[in-house]
């Protein structure tokens, strides 16, 4: 792919550090959309250069189910969380055979960048207990104060999406700027301000450990 993605007479750069392998592999998914026609305008183009990208021309790429190179690159940082259980939690469905295979491939390929060329921002570590120097204005207080209230609640399924709404939900009601509650939030969990998306970042921790955290942070 990288090779037949540019014109023949455009230069290729490739740099292994820093953000290129991650973005290689979502381009390489974005056109898997068109070519399976996932996409809501699917481009022949685009899906005939993700075909010729294929090596093995002796049958038809199958169509898989693939985490997202950034997602997975968290996921096999924490050890509190299994990989076919939140590939499966991200998917709606349990995973084929084939696709839990090409997970552990590529599993195999974020493990590798992860260790010789990620930057600083793609290494996570959780913090034990939220940060005792995490200061909120009265506004992020009350924003969380409502955020703590709406994840307590019994109805809400504890699934990303469902969280992701409930959060902007809040922000919408109380017009905070997202990244007055998205930084907080991170800090709370990763000591950094920012990670992944949010909605999934929280569901991959129990409930209560969510709850608590927010409760120290609004007392």
């Amino acid at each position: 792919l990288l090779m037949i993605r540019k014109e023949p007479n455009q230069p290729i750069d490739f740099d292994p550090d820093g953000k290129t392998i991650p973005n290689l592999f979502d381009e390489y998914d974005r056109l898997a959309d068109h070519y399976f026609k996932r996409h809501k305008e699917p481009f022949e183009d685009f899906a005939r250069i993700w075909k010729l990208a294929h090596i093995d021309t002796t049958h038809d790429p199958e169509d898989l189910w693939q985490m997202r190179f950034s997602t997975l690159s968290f996921v096999v940082q924490m050890p509190h969380l299994d990989l076919f259980e939140e590939a499966e939690k991200l998917k709606g469905s349990a995973l084929t055979k084939n696709e839990k295979s090409a997970l552990e491939e590529r599993a195999k390929y974020v493990k590798q960048w992860l260790t010789e060329h990620a930057p600083e921002e793609f290494r996570f570590t959780i913090l034990e207990a939220a940060p005792n120097d995490l200061s909120l204005t009265a506004d992020q207080k009350k924003a969380f104060t409502e955020i703590l209230a709406a994840l307590s609640s019994p109805s809400l399924k504890w699934e990303g999406p469902e969280i992701h709404a409930a959060i902007h939900v809040v922000k919408e009601k109380l017009g905070v700027d997202p990244k007055n509650i998205f930084q907080p939030l991170y800090m709370l969990f990763l000591g950094r301000q920012s990670g992944p998306q949010v909605g999934w970042f929280l569901s991959t921790f129990e409930r209560d450990e969510v709850i608590k955290r927010l409760g120290d942070v609004t007392k």
